[in-house]
């Protein structure tokens, strides 16, 4: 049975939002203040993007060192980077190291985003598991409300651009410090507790191998009074050694000395030495005879040794030659053989991932199509140019104060927030789909506004009128359903063996996809004008609502193994996925 910890959920989905949101947007209102302001617009684009561009990169390696760490390890090691890049970003005078402490604060953020709803998706009861992941997005939008609020109070004071800076390093010391009282995930235990078993079993495979090797010439003094007798004479061109029978002797000693003429050649072949043959794992089996003594009609075949047989039973020497190698000792045999279990097994495993996402499981394919388009519309639509340049798109349609713009950004916030909220009391009751849908429209909707505030010449004076609303429609259709409907989807769909990778790569694009509209919408206004730009992100928004409507499943009230399907796919193989492991 599955292990869940609501409360840790709770508390990991609302700190790790916060730290996605609240440095993110402390820029939106540094940007109005000196002596960031007289930037050109290329340099306050490379500004707002250096922390999405750093937590693209994060985001790749969140899901390797999630499934060697655990996912609450490396979140309180992010953690602790993105207070480090906080206070330096305070601590700063120039852009250029602004620039940079930025991108490495946002390897930690990225990380963060991606193993935040990751560990909450695992740790929560099916029944709750959409309102908790729906809570990273609700955290997210309080700080941005924060954020806008903290730009609003230090606005005019001296270097208060520091002081906001400073903040951002609140939320992950928060988590930082609740981190050391919350489970490691139930999934990743449960992975290592698979590995485990795997090495336990893996070692119990060896130990027939080990009890025989490691005592052969005990084996030897241990046996009954009988010893080998070749009735046959060796030559030297023959190339082959065929013992015909088994005669006892009548003691240890003299079973031993037989042994050694047995496998010797005479004087006189000393000059000329045969060239025999020799299977290793005959000589296992005369190694350990005594377990053999009662099959005396058993054959043992030889072929071309290439060294003097005398030097197969020179205890002097760790390694023998055989066929222009050696037989290795005891220790070295076992070793050899372990590492190409080991090795067959790895290559076993990643060719069944391959087969099982490639070939053998089309619901996979299916999934990443499902979540790489999901990523793309939850940042082409245009979400965090509207979050992040606020007080620049206000100015552009008529309010030009600075503190009413900010004011007027804090109630952009609010409302970004309790559409959030309104999102929470519906995701695990309408479902994912029709609220995907739903959104999708509005969001098209409010794209339509601002464009139309923007064409209309009566408006040019006063295109806050549309425009306004156009925001908030677009912010209402984006906080019911991409928004956090985003984060529970990717969660969801990929089977357990490949979740946090997928969710890793999925993150990356996610960020990717935002680097790209953070850091091309101002100068793409300065270019094509907003009324275009605004044509090109309802273009986005329409076509996603088409994809919500006609491909994306409904997931609510599902466990995960009933989303992927873990346990009843490859049937006509007799393959399943059970425990998050292909077997």
């Amino acid at each position: 049975m599955a292990e869940y910890n609501n409360p840790a959920s709770l508390f990991v989905s609302i700190l790790s939002g916060m730290c996605y949101g609240f440095p993110m947007a402390i820029v939106s209102g540094v940007l109005v203040e000196k002596p960031w302001v007289d930037y050109s617009p290329f340099l306050k684009g490379f500004i707002s993007s250096a922390l999405v561009a750093g937590a693209a990169f994060g985001c790749l390696s969140g899901g390797f060192f999630s499934d060697k760490f655990g996912p609450k390890k490396v979140i309180l090691f992010c953690c602790l980077i993105i207070m480090i890049c906080a206070l330096a970003t305070a601590l700063q005078s120039s852009s250029t190291v602004l620039i940079i402490f930025r991108i490495i604060a946002g390897l930690g953020v990225g990380v963060i985003s991606a193993l935040g709803p990751l560990y909450v998706s695992e740790q929560s009861t099916p029944k709750r598991r959409g309102t908790f992941v729906s809570l990273f997005q609700t955290a997210l939008t309080f700080s941005i409300v924060l954020a806008y609020t903290t730009n609003l109070a230090f606005n005019g004071m001296n270097h208060g651009w520091r002081i906001e800076f400073a903040f951002t390093s609140i939320p992950p010391l928060i988590l930082f410090i609740g981190g050391f009282f919350i489970p490691e995930s139930s999934g990743w235990r449960k992975q290592q507790a698979i590995k485990k078993s795997q090495h336990n079993s893996d070692q119990g495979s060896q130990q027939p191998i080990l009890s025989q090797t490691e005592s052969s010439q005990q084996v030897l003094q241990q046996s009954p009074q009988s010893a080998f007798q070749p009735k046959q004479q060796i030559s030297s061109s023959d190339n082959l050694l065929r013992p015909q029978s088994l005669h006892p002797t009548s003691a240890v000693d003299s079973e031993k000395q037989q042994y050694e003429q047995y496998i010797s050649p005479s004087s006189e072949e000393d000059s000329n030495p045969t060239t025999i043959d020799l299977d290793k794992q005959d000589v296992f089996e005369l190694l350990n005879y005594n377990e053999q003594q009662n099959n005396e009609s058993q054959e043992m075949k030889f072929s071309s040794l290439k060294t003097p047989p005398s030097a197969i039973m020179d205890e002097s020497n760790n390694r023998t030659p055989l066929n222009n190698e050696y037989i290795p000792n005891d220790i070295y045999y076992s070793r050899y053989r372990r590492i190409l279990k080991y090795i067959n097994r790895k290559l076993r495993q990643f060719g069944d991932s391959v087969v099982r996402l490639g070939k053998g499981m089309a619901q996979s394919k299916r999934m990443l199509v499902v979540g790489l388009v999901m990523t793309m519309s939850h940042q082409l639509t245009g979400v965090n140019a509207i979050i992040l340049y606020s007080p620049s798109i206000i100015e552009s349609v008529g309010i030009t104060a600075i503190k009413a713009r900010l004011i007027a950004t804090i109630f952009i916030g609010l409302w970004n927030f309790i559409t959030t909220i309104m999102s929470l009391f519906l995701v695990d009751s309408l479902g994912r789909r029709p609220l995907l849908i739903t959104g999708f429209c509005l969001m098209t909707l409010g794209h339509l506004f601002v464009v139309l505030s923007t064409s209309i010449k009566a408006l040019q004076d006063k295109a806050y009128y549309l425009s306004l609303p156009g925001l908030a429609v677009f912010l209402l259709g984006f906080e019911l359903g991409v928004g956090p409907i985003f984060y529970v989807l990717v969660s969801e769909i990929f089977p357990e063996f490949v979740r946090g990778r997928a969710i890793s790569l999925l993150s990356a694009l996610n960020w990717s996809c935002n680097i790209l509209i953070v850091l091309l919408y101002l100068p793409l206004v300065q270019l094509m004008t907003a009324k275009w730009v605004y044509v090109i992100l309802m273009t986005f928004s329409a076509f996603a609502a088409f994809f919500a409507a006609f491909v994306i499943p409904e997931t609510k009230g599902k466990t995960l193994d009933e989303i992927t399907g873990g346990h009843t796919i490859d049937k006509d193989n007799n393959n399943e996925i059970q425990n998050g492991r292909y077997t």
